[in-house]
């Protein structure tokens, strides 16, 4: 009886000593976890506030851009002008900023 009691008793510390251990472990991730949802958040943050500078600054580029095509849409433009500088015949001028061109007229206003 004695035997099994001290048995007993050793089983109960060793698996006290695992229980401890897993515990210290679990308290160990759980940290681990908050820095990582708090540095996440933090990313989270960095990112709207540059997505929203972004937005701002296209935005921005968008109003200059229809400046610069309102400036351009006065400046004459001869579709049919060839120029040393001009690599082919030239088509008609457009003011679509969002289209790729090659340059138009005397090189100075774009085309489509």
């Amino acid at each position: 009886r004695d035997s099994l009691e001290n048995t007993l008793t050793e089983t109960e510390a060793r698996y006290s000593c695992q229980l401890n251990q897993v515990q210290s472990l679990i308290v160990s991730v759980e940290s681990q976890l908050a820095e990582i949802r708090s540095d996440l958040e933090r990313q989270n943050q960095e990112y709207q506030v540059l997505l929203d500078v972004r937005a701002r600054l296209e935005c921005e580029i968008n109003t200059y851009r229809g400046l610069l095509d309102s400036e351009d849409s006065k400046l004459p433009c001869n579709p049919c002008a060839t120029t040393n500088t001009c690599e082919r015949p030239i088509g008609p001028c457009i003011s679509n900023p969002c289209v790729s061109r090659t340059r138009c007229g005397p090189c100075n206003t774009f085309v489509h």
